[in-house]
């Protein structure tokens, strides 16, 4: 598992969003299609809680369980949001 985590390129922004939904897929124990299904706002990293919508449509949350993935996630954010200013400049082009 540990060079599975270790494989994306964290000097690269996509790789920082693999390695991130990767940590966050073993330390949650979510379903993939859980995972696949959060929204920014489902991810609260100071509580350490994911909000995910469960079998049948059942919300429920779910605890993030090392401190890593928060490290990760917290990169892949920052990440994020300079990809999304990036787009909005290349957009108005």
């Amino acid at each position: 598992m540990t060079r599975l985590l270790e494989m994306p390129d964290a000097c690269q922004p996509l790789g920082r969003r693999d390695r991130a939904i990767l940590e966050l897929f073993y330390a949650s124990g979510l379903r993939l299609s859980e995972l696949v299904g959060l929204d920014l706002e489902d991810v609260n990293l100071s509580a350490r809680m994911v909000r995910v919508m469960g079998k049948g449509a059942q919300g429920a949350a779910g605890a993030v369980q090392q401190t890593t993935d928060r490290q990760s996630l917290r990169a892949w954010l920052k990440d994020r949001a300079r990809c999304a200013r990036t787009a909005d400049t290349d957009s108005r082009r």
